[in-house]
């Protein structure tokens, strides 16, 4: 581990004089790896310690080469700091579908949680600014089968400018990183001095400019990784001060060991919780008689062509709703096409709407791996097992030999869990998992 900046250590002791040995000393051992299931495979979770404050989480005694484990590959399971599950702890009415945002979501582990509490019929759009994390985030959520998803690549601004949009929003701030010192070398090398007072001024401009997007009533999470005052305590006050946010309670059980910030926002530290440092607040925004303009835009997507409609319908297992982009296909609900209007009117990047289930290529379809994430093939379609060396082939793109007879389209499994499309070619099983995620370890 990287030696600790000096100006760090100092701030902690003056912060912490009571137990600033007993901090420092559990900041320098070795991380803790925990992974959350996901929760279409709660039959696999392994009889690891469980993290109690999390349904799906589990600690692992020790960290694994995660990229040669096809459940990993499969979105079984998304390995995540354990502190940052507390967000399990968080209830939403389960009778009431909500819209949410989960503002800075790359790379998507926060986002997922969410999307798992989520009513059913609840719509969540996950943001990020830089192109290429979007991109991760982008796969994260198809990997773990999210449906009823928007993802985007824009300025907090102009999300604000969508007046009342959402129910919730979540705004895992950007932060100097102090909470993952132990676990990334990399935040220690990063960090300065001026590091606190610089994110707490970005932070500070990313909540003026979605606080806007929040509904009269709705909840705003507020969250960091970092240890700092100025980018936890202070923004909490400014909120509550400035905008007349109130806190909403949440209660969490004193043997898991978070530090209670205040009246409105927990904390985790390494020599007291089984976790890394991490920081959120939950609260609520004022009620606002000025009511939300609920006129939807005139819809621009184009649906599919008739002709085309009884093809896509054969690779499903519910009917076709959605629409088509540049011969892509993408299965949405009605809420997630409206919503995407109203992106596009307000020149905001989409990623991606809903299943991204196929496209045409010279009028032949071509299936997508998203279909298979989600659920939504039509399960008739022939499955493939395949041992633990064979899937590890499959997913580096490496051709299997086969003198099985099956239809053209299968559907590989590893353990009953789907791997990807393949296809038979001169008694070879060819692997169509998305290139880009391939595995290029040697091993």
């Amino acid at each position: 581990m990287h030696k600790l900046p000096k100006a760090f250590i100092e701030r902690i002791k003056q912060d912490r004089p009571e137990d600033f040995n007993q901090f420092l000393d559990a900041i320098v051992q070795k991380p803790i790896t925990s992974i959350r299931y996901n929760k279409k495979y709660s039959h696999l979770i392994s009889t690891e310690t469980p993290i109690p404050w999390c349904t799906k989480g589990v600690y692992l005694k020790e960290r694994p080469v995660f990229t040669i484990d096809p459940f990993f590959h499969a979105g079984c399971y998304y390995p995540q700091e354990a502190g940052s599950m507390i967000l399990d702890q968080i209830q939403f009415s389960p009778d009431k579908l909500l819209k949410v945002l989960d503002l800075c979501a790359a790379p998507g582990g926060k986002t997922t949680l969410i999307y798992d509490k989520l009513p059913l019929g609840s719509v969540l759009v996950a943001n990020e600014v830089i192109p290429k994390r979007a991109e991760i985030l982008r796969e994260n959520l198809i990997k773990w089968g999210c449906k009823e998803t928007i993802v985007t690549c824009t300025e907090p601004y102009k999300l604000g400018k969508l007046k009342h949009e959402f129910d919730v929003i979540l705004v895992d701030a950007p932060c100097s990183g102090e909470g993952m010192f132990r676990k990334d070398p990399k935040a220690i090398t990063e960090w300065n001095p001026s590091s606190n007072k610089a994110c707490s001024k970005r932070q500070k401009s990313i909540l003026d400019a979605i606080i806007p997007a929040l509904k009269p009533g709705g909840m705003l999470i507020y969250s960091t990784c970092t240890y700092s005052d100025l980018e936890n305590e202070q923004q909490v006050e400014r909120l509550i001060e400035k905008f007349g946010f109130t806190i909403h309670s949440v209660d969490l059980e004193s043997t898991w060991n978070f530090e209670q910030v205040k009246s409105y926002g927990w904390r985790t530290t390494p020599h007291k919780t089984n976790a890394e440092g991490f920081f959120f607040s939950v609260l609520i925004s004022p009620i606002d008689p000025i009511i939300n303009n609920t006129n939807e835009p005139e819809s621009k997507l184009t649906l599919i062509h008739e002709n085309k409609l009884n093809v896509v319908n054969d690779i499903l297992n519910i009917p076709f709703v959605g629409f088509t982009f540049l011969n892509k296909v993408f299965y949405a609900s009605d809420k997630l096409m409206a919503l995407t209007n109203k992106f596009r009117d307000a020149k905001i990047q989409i990623v991606q709407t809903g299943v991204f289930i196929a496209r045409f290529e010279n009028d032949v379809l071509i299936h997508e791996h998203h279909l298979i994430t989600s659920g939504l093939f039509d399960q008739k379609t022939k499955q493939v097992s395949l041992s633990l060396d064979e899937s590890l082939k499959f997913l580096k793109g490496i051709s299997i030999p086969t003198f099985q007879n099956f239809e053209n389209k299968s559907i590989v499994t590893y353990n009953s869990v789907p791997l990807g499309f393949a296809r038979t070619e001169n008694q070879h099983l060819t692997s169509e998992f998305p290139k880009k995620w391939q595995i290029r370890m040697n091993f």
